[in-house]
């Protein structure tokens, strides 16, 4: 037996993809976080990593469309930190780890 009601700690992208997969099976969903959630994008108190750039691999995009389809849409279009750019990282170049790059 499943719960009615399941409780998400953290509004990370993690919590929400957690959050997302749990309300599509018709569950109530309890999102708890720590910080004030920004009306924009920027970064969180509670996430110390915040500032630093990320990657969306080609399968966590496939995942998320999955799950949220316009994902890669809404993040395109989206207002966003800094700039976001849709990359092929195996075909625009390497990534690059220290000094040898």
């Amino acid at each position: 037996m499943s719960p009615d009601r399941v409780v998400i700690i953290g509004a990370s992208t993690t919590g929400l993809f957690a959050a997302a997969a749990v309300a599509a099976s018709d569950r109530s969903v309890v999102i708890l976080e720590r910080d004030e959630l920004p009306s924009d994008a920027a970064p969180r108190p509670g996430v110390p990593q915040g500032r630093q750039p990320h990657v969306f691999l080609h399968r966590g995009v496939l995942a998320a469309e999955e799950l949220l389809p316009g994902f890669r849409r809404d993040l395109l279009d989206g207002p966003h930190l800094g700039g976001l750019r849709d990359r092929d990282i195996g075909r625009d170049g390497r990534h690059r780890c220290g000094s040898h790059g």
